[in-house]
């Protein structure tokens, strides 16, 4: 009977072996697959003569926007700064020889934005969209403490932003049968982060999209990747780096939008770098209510950090 409940036992933790290490080799072993037998077709060839980037103003939407235009995709940037927009429209003319359009859109105002957007890419071949556009509160904060107007502007720009860009440049991309969607979510969506609830929360459900995307697109010939990032230094993570030490888990920007730039059209699900894959390796191998307590602990301690930080600030400009 002993030997019975010990083969037992020993099976299914083989079993629980193999199913980590497939989840957790999927992506790179694809990645390397890909890489020796894939398709070598230049990204317009292949899916279309116009990238759109939501948040393509600042950090990680600015980066595959460089990206993309050096690979010689004409470009649509959707972002909320005209002057930024402007300046960047200017730049990659010039640095890339590519075709550079702009729309100021600010996606917190809701469902309204989208009829401007659908008229301005009417004429577009949109082979490639990047759905990026995203809010972070500025710090660590209790869900309670939110105001009512951030908790709607989380959902519009997080959530309804993902949901109606696909479905603005869906219908096209199947008719001609190409074409990438690539959702910027996070790792934080899987990872139940407290005092970023709402973050954490909408995040998860792009990821959740994103994996239902993926299944309906199957034979389409329309590709839906899913970018789970964790740290990366943009300008929505300052606030919260100089509020705690995160310096040790945050990606360089520009290096972190090259090597997840890397990844499209070759696998379907990537955290975007190396280092945000160990990490997010590291939390799944470990139990999940340690992994919840321990970042509750460390959000904590940035937010009694932050506050350290705001109220010298401020005793500081009342000296002057």
């Amino acid at each position: 009977m002993e030997c019975i409940f010990g083969s037992w036992l020993n099976a299914i933790g083989l079993y629980a072996i193999v199913i980590f290490l497939i989840d957790t080799l999927k992506s790179p072993l694809s990645y390397l697959l890909y890489s020796i037998i894939g398709s070598r077709k230049p990204l317009p060839e292949k899916y279309g003569k116009w990238a759109v980037i939501t948040g393509s103003s600042d950090g990680i939407g600015k980066e595959y926007a460089a990206q993309l235009a050096k690979a010689k995709m004409n470009l649509l940037l959707i972002s909320r700064s005209e002057t930024k927009l402007a300046k960047i429209a200017v730049e990659f003319r010039i640095k890339y020889g590519v075709e550079v359009k702009y729309l100021v859109i600010d996606f917190s105002d809701g469902a309204e934005v989208y009829d401007k957007i659908q008229e301005a890419i009417k004429d577009l071949e949109v082979g490639v969209l990047v759905n990026n556009v995203g809010m972070l509160n500025d710090q660590p904060i209790r869900f309670d403490k939110i105001s009512k107007e951030e908790i709607q502007h989380t959902f519009t720009v997080n959530m309804l932003s993902t949901a109606r860009m696909t479905h603005l440049v869906l219908p096209e991309m199947r008719r001609r049968r190409r074409g990438i969607i690539i959702n910027i979510a996070s790792g934080a969506g899987e990872l139940h982060v407290g005092f970023a609830t709402m973050y954490s929360s909408s995040k998860a459900f792009v990821i959740s999209f994103t994996k239902a995307m993926q299944q309906e697109l199957i034979g389409s010939g329309v590709e839906c990747q899913l970018v789970k990032t964790l740290m990366v230094d943009t300008k929505m993570v300052k606030e919260w780096q100089r509020s705690g030490p995160t310096g040790l888990f945050i990606a360089d920007l520009h290096e972190y939008g090259k090597s997840a730039f890397a990844t499209i059209g070759k696998i379907s699900e990537t955290t975007g770098c190396t280092s945000h894959a160990i990490q997010l390796m590291v939390s799944h191998a470990l139990p999940d209510w340690f992994v919840t307590f321990w970042l509750s602990f460390y959000m904590r301690f940035m937010t009694r950090m932050n506050n350290k930080a705001r109220r010298a600030q401020k005793e500081a400009e009342l000296k002057q």
